[in-house]
């Protein structure tokens, strides 16, 4: 069974958000679930997921249009927030 970790963490710049959830990676941490700040990590294999952030500046279908087609190609997305 895997280790859960949880750590709140607040971010203003998605770049820096976006490295350091690398950077957990790096260190075998697995990104399982986002709310608020407060990221929610299980132990992986070191290097195993590589995380982007992305913004989507499009209407409700056009965001679920995209999200779907990120999940056919193999993506897996662990969270989305305000929207």
């Amino acid at each position: 069974m895997s280790t859960s970790t949880t750590i709140k963490k607040f971010f203003t710049d998605f770049d820096a958000e976006e490295a350091w959830l690398n950077q957990m990676s790096a260190q075998g941490k697995e990104l399982v679930n986002y709310r608020g700040g407060t990221y929610t990590f299980i132990t992986s294999e070191l290097h195993a997921w590589q995380y982007a952030i992305e913004i989507l500046g499009t209407t409700s279908k056009e965001s679920r249009d995209y999200l779907s087609f990120l999940e056919d190609m193999g993506i897996e997305i662990v969270s989305t927030s305000a929207g």
